[in-house]
């Protein structure tokens, strides 16, 4: 057993820019530097600093070597006892030609998506003639300012253009120079969206209502936006305008925020208005966990599944989405919270369910839980042959339990890699034909309704040749 103390780490890089000539003096600050002088020696790409002075454990100063060419970005690294700091964004310089503009820094930062706001670029080497800035655009390329103002040589300001997204290069070039480029923690970012209100801010937990979404910061221009509402995953949403974004629900329950993306920033959770699914719902199911061969009694809850006086039936489905259609046996009202079933036969996890009664009057009410059970886990306990050549092509049996009453065509793995073909047989046993590979005590894996087995592993590899071997387990 081994101690091991944390590798530096480079948080600032101050200033970001200098002359290609080197002799720039640069503060690095960050963490684990060393508490007394242990000699760390900084470089700037694979050039090591003319000079590096410790400070103390959160600051370390260097003089840039010289460069042949630029204008160039490269990474500041600081090596300790042995120990390098990884690479970062933070932790770059930028080399410039003699001739060539640097921007070092900006005003503002941050501003509208709208634009029309005036941006100041600071730097040197401005020429006045043809001057020209832009800023970079989400998703490639750049859109120019509305107006570049040349103040001075190192001072530019620019009406912005109108765009989404965060991190955002600003870019400055006049005739007969090189570009200049922001880079490192000199960027801009667009506000991010914001979510006031929704309309209707209600629908049904089977989703597919139709929302509006206002508030501002959407784009003037059709952005892709991306909605999220509850802890559904990011859907489609339809832009209009930079204050007003549809989408349809997904299926889902309670009351959720709503969040819109747009240019690769999210609105703010803590700010996002409520969307109420309304209709009743299943809580719960107990056990969460079914057998693969159907059987159990499982017993489904909900909030009020009603009285049981005129009640002459009850349906219970089980499946995942537009699968939603196997049916429990012997369901039965048991409580106004509870409904009893037999489940089928099946695979998967996080399976939906949706509970039928009938109500007095001879209307049907339905009651829909979401991600509320799964199958068991496939298992292997065994695998024969436990040796084969390195060409694959070998027909090997694998053993366990709940690979599923019928064929879901599972998946075999060995080393890792897919068998060229698999192959169900009961719920015990499963064949599959060996992909090619090498190495010892490759682990055996089944797939089986989207989940995975824990790995198999012999006890004891081979090498060529078909053949048994000895027995095995899991990890």
């Amino acid at each position: 057993m081994r101690f091991s103390y944390a590798a530096p780490l480079i948080t600032s890089v101050s200033p970001e820019q200098g002359s290609r000539d080197g002799g720039t003096r640069i503060l690095l600050q960050g963490f684990n530097f060393g508490l007394t002088d242990a000699h760390p020696v900084a470089y700037v790409g694979p050039s090591r600093c003319r000079a590096t002075v410790w400070t103390d454990d959160a600051a370390v100063s260097c003089v840039t070597p010289s460069w042949s060419e630029g204008p160039t970005v490269q990474p500041v690294t600081v090596q300790l006892s042995g120990q390098v700091s990884s690479s970062s964004q933070a932790a770059v310089f930028q080399f410039g030609s003699s001739t060539s503009p640097m921007i070092t820094s900006l005003a503002w930062t941050r501003a509208p998506t709208g634009g029309g706001f005036t941006l100041t670029l600071f730097g040197s080497k401005f020429e006045d003639e043809e001057a020209s800035a832009s800023l970079a655009r989400y998703g490639g390329g750049s859109t120019p300012c509305r107006k570049t103002q040349w103040v001075s040589s190192s001072k530019v300001t620019c009406t912005a253009p109108a765009g989404v997204g965060a991190g955002l290069a600003v870019y400055y070039q006049s005739r007969g120079s090189p570009m200049a480029e922001t880079f490192g923690s000199v960027v801009f970012d667009y506000d991010p969206p914001v979510v006031s209100s929704l309309a209707p801010s209600e629908g049904p937990v089977a989703g597919g209502e139709k929302v509006t979404l206002t508030g501002w910061g959407f784009g003037l221009a059709d952005t892709k936006p991306e909605v999220k509402v509850g802890s559904n995953s990011w859907g489609r949403g339809i832009w209009t305008s930079d204050s007003s974004i549809s989408t349809v629900t997904p299926a889902g329950v309670g009351r959720v925020p709503v969040l819109v993306k747009v240019g690769g920033q999210a609105s703010k959770v803590e700010e996002a208005p409520l969307y109420d699914y309304e209709g009743e719902t299943v809580t719960s199911m107990r056990p969460a966990s079914l057998p693969t061969a159907g059987g159990a009694t499982v017993t489904l809850y909900s909030r009020n599944f009603g009285q049981a006086e005129g009640r002459s039936s009850v349906k219970v489905s089980l499946g995942d989405g537009a699968q939603l259609g196997t049916s429990c046996s012997q369901a039965r009202w048991e409580s106004s919270t509870s409904i009893s079933c037999v489940s089928p036969a099946g695979v998967g996890k996080d399976l939906d369910v949706r509970v039928e009664v009938e109500e007095e009057g001879g209307g049907r009410k339905e009651f829909l839980g979401f991600a509320v059970a799964s199958y068991k886990v496939p298992v292997v306990t065994s695998v024969e042959p436990e040796k084969g050549n390195s060409a694959g092509g070998l027909l090997v049996t694998v053993l366990g339990r709940d690979f599923g009453s019928t064929d879901t065509n599972p998946v075999v793995k060995i080393g890792g890699r897919d068998c060229s073909r698999s192959l169900y047989a009961s719920d015990s046993k499963l064949v599959c034909v060996s992909p090619a590979g090498g190495g010892e005590r490759r682990s055996v894996v089944a797939v089986v309704g989207g989940q995975e087995s824990a790995p198999f592993k012999v006890r004891r590899g081979g090498g060529g040749g078909g053949g048994g071997g000895g027995g095995g387990g899991r990890e």
